[in-house]
């Protein structure tokens, strides 16, 4: 008879107590397999696999479009914040959606007619012809660009990416070399047209429909209903309207800590769920409100 060590996961969470990541710790086991046969594959939402499962928050301290791209580009995925008005949300979504490699230049972009501060002249009276040989197709992937900056003058190390005539990122050879430096760097979280797949944040208000449309007409792949406690009837009736009026695009509701709150979000149509209602550096809820539950769950 094997002599138990430790605690299986279905002992140890059935003892009735509630525990926290400082509680559990895991016991190493025998290996028979090389890490190249490890899967972290996962699911974010019931369409949106990841290679990685890892999701960046929707904080306005960390995520953006920059941060969004570059977690899709690793096989993650980022959660765009909505601390900020409906427009430039969606702009940060459209910013995600054109790139195709994860550059994280942020190029100040000016029209010919956009005029000096200080003396009110237009731009194009002192700007020239563009080289057309610095501009490439906004969807080049990273090979394509690295071919592409390798062909040009040595002072020429940088191109421009456009879409429909308009400007939308700058790459340099530099960039170009640091993301060729990237470790097993896959194809990523993309949609079925090759573009990064992005999430948004958004509450559950009349005025966060008209939000919603704007996020949709940019390309959002799923919206994730932001609350910390997320079984009311606010965010049951929201999830019932983004699935009535967008059939397509994936939801995910919550904060839930119990099996009733999740079973009615799940009856309201949701695609995934935000678990966890606890205490951190930024999510005080326990503290403040005396609700909430020990994060480590089976």
């Amino acid at each position: 008879m094997e002599e138990e060590d430790g605690f299986g996961a279905k002992k140890l969470f059935n003892q009735g107590f509630s525990y926290t990541y400082d509680d559990v710790i895991f016991l190493p086991h025998y290996i028979d397999f090389p890490t190249d046969a490890v899967s972290l594959s996962t699911k974010l939402s019931r369409n949106i696999p990841l290679s990685i499962p890892c999701v960046s928050s929707p904080m306005d301290t960390v995520t953006e479009s920059h941060m969004a791209a570059a977690m899709a580009a690793l096989g993650g995925i980022g959660i765009v914040h909505y601390n900020t008005t409906p427009s430039a949300q969606a702009a940060f979504i459209r910013s995600v959606k054109s790139r195709r490699v994860p550059i994280q230049s942020s190029p100040i972009i000016f029209s010919p007619d956009s005029r000096s501060e200080k003396q009110g002249a237009k731009l194009s009276d002192y700007m020239r012809p563009a080289d057309e040989s610095l501009v490439v197709p906004s969807n080049y992937d990273l090979d394509k660009l690295d071919s592409h900056l390798k062909q040009q003058e040595r002072e020429r190390d940088f191109a421009v990416l456009a879409e429909e005539g308009g400007v939308v990122d700058v790459v340099t050879k530099e960039d170009v070399e640091k993301v060729k430096g990237y470790p097993k760097l896959g194809k990523g979280t993309v949609s079925s047209d090759g573009s990064w797949m992005v999430g948004a944040a958004i509450g559950t208000r009349d005025s966060d429909k008209e939000r919603l449309e704007l996020l949709v007409k940019a390309g959002v792949d799923v919206v994730v209903l932001d609350s910390s406690q997320g079984n009311s009837i606010y965010q049951i009736e929201m999830i019932k309207y983004v699935k009535r009026t967008y059939p397509q695009l994936d939801v995910i509701g919550g904060n839930v800590v119990t099996m009733s709150q999740a079973q009615n979000l799940i009856a309201a149509g949701v695609d995934g769920l935000r678990v966890g209602m606890g205490s951190g550096s930024i999510c005080t809820t326990q503290e403040v409100c005396a609700v909430g539950r020990g994060q480590v769950k089976y």
